[in-house]
């Protein structure tokens, strides 16, 4: 998560179509449940 933060703030013209499409329909989903595991424990 860092690494992609860091890509997207300061290398974002590196960055290919197909990979952010990539994260966008493969990883972000599989996320998910912790993202939403985290915001219930922090009561949001």
């Amino acid at each position: 998560m860092i690494g992609i933060g860091n890509l997207l703030r300061h290398e974002y013209y590196r960055i290919k179509s197909r990979d952010m499409w990539e994260i966008a329909t493969v990883h972000l989903p599989a996320l998910r449940p912790v993202i939403e595991k985290m915001l219930a424990e922090m009561g949001i």
